[in-house]
């Protein structure tokens, strides 16, 4: 695991071997084809004419590629629509990350020290249960109810993936600049490892290594784009991941003019969503 991280993390290396899960590869048991072939939940009148929200586009149009040798592993692909990446990444640097949420530039969530709040340097948002970085636990009690649309986003998922319903409670947000990277580790804090942990990508790319249960298995790079939902269940819930590296591959622009961003909040968005990847991980950590 470290070593392959240790590869993808250098400008320098060969991308060849990185997988697109957009399409099949039969012999190597990756297979990718409509949320309606893969699950036995969703009835064909539910995929036709379920309205979604939030920004999540018909399940007609979802494509989910899993694994045959990591079971329990999904990556759905591109599942959002082409405004709502903006919307997201939107709420997430004016939202997500300020007061009452705690974040690594803001360890009190508290209205007085976000009058430093500096973008450049932010990293990480937790929402719901608020995750200890130095002990690795979650409190007893969440600190504020989850945003409504973490909740629908992961509740839609899951269930269309005929998984355990994932009622998330907690979030972290990772923020991305292009030089950045999360390190090998297996999420393991949570109190129940029954429930999925789903995980949503905007903005620019990234190379994700999936690995096993122990960190000498044989990993597999990943190329998540804007849009992508990665889903970890069953035994690939706690297996080593890291992000060794983050790709610039979209320029992203507002083609609405009757959008709600003013010039200003246009502008910034742009600014940001064009050199940095959020990552909105759903978790549940009530039992």
């Amino acid at each position: 695991m470290r070593e392959m991280f240790n590869y993808y993390k250098s400008k320098d290396a060969d991308l060849s071997q990185v997988k697109d899960l957009t399409v099949s590869h039969p012999a190597e048991g990756i297979i990718c084809q409509s949320i309606a072939a893969l699950s036995r939940n969703l009835s064909s009148t539910i995929v036709e004419e379920e309205v979604m929200k939030y920004g999540l586009k018909a399940y007609k149009d979802w494509n989910v590629t899993a694994i045959a040798d990591r079971p329990g592993l999904y990556i759905l692909h591109n599942i959002f629509t082409p405004e709502s990446h903006l919307e997201w990444v939107y709420k997430a640097i004016n939202i997500y990350c300020r007061p009452p949420n705690f974040t690594n530039i803001n360890q009190s969530g508290s209205m007085e020290e976000d009058k430093n709040f500096n973008i450049k340097k932010l990293r990480w948002a937790t929402l719901g249960f608020d995750y200890d970085w130095t002990a690795k636990v979650y409190p007893e009690t969440p600190r504020a109810p989850l945003p409504d649309e973490f909740v629908y986003v992961g509740e839609k998922i899951t269930e269309a993936l005929g998984l355990l319903k994932l009622e998330s409670d907690t979030s972290i947000v990772n923020y991305y600049p292009l030089n950045t990277r999360l390190s090998p580790h297996v999420d393991r804090s949570e109190r129940d490892y029954s429930y999925p942990l789903v995980s949503l990508s905007f903005g620019q790319s990234a190379i994700y290594v999936s690995g096993g249960a122990s960190a000498n298995d044989e990993p597999i790079p990943i190329m998540l784009h804007s849009g992508d939902v990665l889903v970890m269940a069953g035994s690939q819930r706690l297996v080593f991941h890291g992000v060794p590296r983050i790709l610039k591959t979209q320029n992203f622009q507002v083609e609405n003019d009757s959008s709600s961003f003013t010039v200003a909040e246009k502008k910034a968005l742009l600014q940001y969503i064009n050199d940095h990847r959020v990552n909105v991980t759903l978790r549940r950590t009530a039992p």
